[in-house]
Formats: structure tokens, sequence, C-alpha cells
């Protein structure tokens, strides 16, 4: 769904922003080098026929870290998503944003 990269003191890290059709999940994935912590947020915006709603998070560890997006309900037709995540020290960082979709 997205990726992004950057490097330096406190380097921080925001895929665009990706819509997903009909989505069963959504994760994240947070790598840095050299190894380190990492803190972040994420944030959802869902609809179901003429309904919307929002989800959000924070997030922090060691890298590599996985975050798993909760839905705002239960089967939306479509969400979009927004992360970001900043290095607790020096490095480089890379995100990725994957999703599953029901087949059709």
């Amino acid at each position: 769904m997205g990726s992004c990269s950057s490097r330096g003191d406190f380097a921080l890290c925001e895929p665009k922003g990706a819509t997903l059709n009909k989505p069963v999940s959504i994760e994240a994935g947070v790598w840095a080098a050299p190894r380190q912590g990492i803190t972040g947020n994420w944030t959802m915006v869902c609809t179901r026929g003429t309904s919307a709603a929002s989800k959000s998070g924070t997030f922090k560890g060691r890298t590599t870290v996985h975050v798993f997006f909760k839905f705002p309900f239960t089967h939306p037709d479509s969400c979009t998503e927004a992360v970001l995540a900043e290095l607790n020290g020096s490095g480089r960082i890379h995100i990725w944003v994957t999703g599953k979709r029901v087949a059709p």
C-alpha cells in the first residue's frame, strides 16, 4: 500500500496514505539500522455504506516492529490509513504498509 525511507538523527518517516477497498487486514512494518527503539502513531478512516468512522493508536518498540491496525467497525467497504514512525536515535528507518482484502 505504501512505503518510505529516511535517515539521520531521530529520522522520521510517513508513507503516503493509501486506500484499500474491502479490507480484511492492514498492517505496517518498521525497520531500522542499527536496530533501535522507535515510536509512532497510526490513523485509519473507514467507510461502510454511508457511514464513516476513524480509529487511531500509538506504538513503540525495538525494531523490527509490526503494527496491526484495528478497524473502527467490522467489514468496512474501504479504509484509508496513515502511519508515522521516528527513530529514538540515529540511523536509517524504513516503513512499509500492506493490506489484505476480501477475495473477489
